[in-house]
């Protein structure tokens, strides 16, 4: 589909300069359930079909943005929340916490807050951490995000945070955040700055995954003072 609207807009010379995918990039198969982003759904993305479509993509100049969303699905087979998972239950020294995720409240311990997204069941990434925000950044590198390459930005949507199984719509105000030094947070107070944490960690990510020889382009659905 993207090589095909590619090679339209050269053929009917459409000015374009860059390619928008939202979420069905990251399906997996057919699951309605199954967005994981970082990864290619694999029914229409083979190694050979993205190879091609970077190819065609870089010789007619132009970019693609891709949606990268701040919830992940909760399933073992998911690299992104196993890993996270992993970090969160570690021993944790202190002063250098890795709260990757965000907690369900100050009386469960490391255990993340769940609800529903696009993925299905989901949990969300703990921006106020700054253990939590290299572990995002670092999901911009090539050879984590397999197939990406320089031509990739990126969208960061659903970042109010958007949850649609709490009667707000989005996280509790008791859910707890914890900085790298223990301190905790309750999610009413970092309401307001949820997206641009969001945004500015995908920033930070991208400028490491190119060692600084890039402007980042990360355009942000919720923001905050200081967001563009």
């Amino acid at each position: 589909m993207l090589m095909d609207r590619n090679r339209k807009f050269s053929d009917y010379g459409f000015p374009i300069d860059v390619l928008w995918s939202d979420i069905e990039w990251a399906q997996q198969y057919d699951d309605p359930a199954g967005y994981e982003y970082f990864k290619f759904n694999p029914k229409n993305f083979t190694d050979t079909q993205i190879s091609d479509m970077n190819s065609q993509i870089e010789a007619s100049g132009r970019r693609i943005v891709v949606i990268v969303d701040p919830h992940i699905k909760a399933s073992e087979d998911y690299f992104v929340y196993a890993e996270g998972i992993e970090r969160q239950y570690q021993d944790q020294p202190a002063g250098n916490y890795s709260n990757i995720f965000i907690r369900e409240s100050a009386n469960t311990g490391a255990k993340p807050f769940y609800g529903d997204c696009w993925p299905g069941n989901s949990t969300w990434i703990d921006f106020l951490n700054e253990n939590a925000q290299e572990f995002w950044g670092s999901l911009f590198d090539y050879d984590i995000f397999k197939g990406s390459n320089y031509m990739y930005s990126f969208w960061n949507d659903m970042n109010e945070p958007a949850v649609f199984s709490t009667d707000t719509h989005t996280m509790p105000v008791d859910a707890i955040h914890i900085k790298a030094d223990g301190t905790q947070r309750t999610h009413l107070e970092v309401h307001n700055a949820y997206g641009a944490l969001h945004q500015r960690s995908s920033y930070r990510g991208l400028l490491k995954r190119d060692n600084n020889t890039q402007r980042p382009f990360v355009l942000t659905r919720s923001f905050f003072l200081g967001s563009q």
